[in-house]
């Protein structure tokens, strides 16, 4: 499905080449990268975020071998083993998205050179969730209420001061 046609379309890379072997098996030493890209297709402004699920019983032993980054540009979102949440055990906001704005993940998997033979032909998943979360529109109509006192208040300030100074310079003129 959607990942054969990531593997053919050159969206992972194994040791710093573009893979296109599907089922390609890691071995101790090898360092996985796969960029995600994260898209709002929603037509509306959104915020996006990530979390990650736990891994199975099975796989945790497995996962808990393998170091996983996830990065978003610079920012390093997620690094630990890949069978571990922390940082990403709670929604993580990847952004906030305009209509068709998108997000580039890089997720980079290290298999270490150390790893024994016990783990040989095992697979393991990491369960990632992507939360959208609609940014409401202020749809509330503008009254024509723009009435503020503070302004009011200097003006009328002005005013008195305005009135005022007439006064004391038409009686000045007066007695001159």
């Amino acid at each position: 499905g959607e990942a054969k046609e990531l593997v053919q379309g050159g969206a992972v890379k194994l040791n710093g080449e573009v893979c296109t072997m599907r089922g390609k098996k890691c071995v101790p030493g090898d360092v996985i990268e796969q960029k995600i890209t994260v898209s709002n297709n929603t037509g509306k402004q959104v915020r996006i975020y990530m979390r990650a699920e736990p891994v199975s019983d099975a796989d945790k032993d497995f996962l808990d071998q393998l170091s996983l980054t996830v990065k978003s540009g610079d920012s390093t979102i997620f690094e630990g083993t890949a069978g571990e949440q922390d940082g990403l055990a709670k929604n993580t906001l990847l952004g906030t998205f305009k209509k068709d704005g998108s997000v580039e993940l890089t997720a980079t998997l290290t298999v270490p050179a150390e790893l024994d033979n016990a783990y040989m032909g095992r697979e393991g998943r990491v369960p990632w969730t992507f939360l959208v979360e609609e940014i409401p529109v202020d749809d509330t109509p503008q009254t024509g209420d723009w009435f503020s006192l503070p302004i009011w208040l200097a003006l009328a300030a002005a005013a008195a001061i305005a009135l005022a100074v007439a006064i004391v310079k038409n009686r000045r003129a007066r007695k001159a």
